[in-house]
């Protein structure tokens, strides 16, 4: 579970580096740990079957993101990061709780 997290985040800093953004880049790099600490304890929390469709969705949205990136669609990736960014700290704070998560999305 652990190594599917790591490969997942470390698929958005790929993301992020495609776009060339090196404020966003560093950025995404200072999270990675935060984001991969608390995914995994939610993971931990969750079934096995919301585990795999989390990891579906994610990978479904990031491939969808190096498309609109490979596009030079800006506005249709920053909706769409948006999106998924909303939709992790939603699942985040739904199975690990408030108290624990750091407002990754705001």
């Amino acid at each position: 579970m652990a190594d599917a997290i790591h490969c997942n985040t470390r698929t958005l800093l790929a993301d992020v580096k495609l776009t060339r953004n090196k404020t966003l880049h560093v950025l995404t790099q200072a999270l990675h740990e935060i984001v991969a600490a608390e995914m995994q304890l939610a993971q931990q929390r969750a079934t096995p079957e919301q585990v795999a469709t989390g990891h579906l969705r994610a990978a479904r949205a990031q491939t969808k993101l190096i498309q609109l990136i490979a596009d030079g669609d800006t506005t249709r990736s920053v909706e769409l990061w948006h999106r998924h960014m909303n939709a992790v700290g939603d699942i985040l704070v739904r199975t690990v709780g408030p108290a624990y998560v750091i407002d990754i999305v705001e």
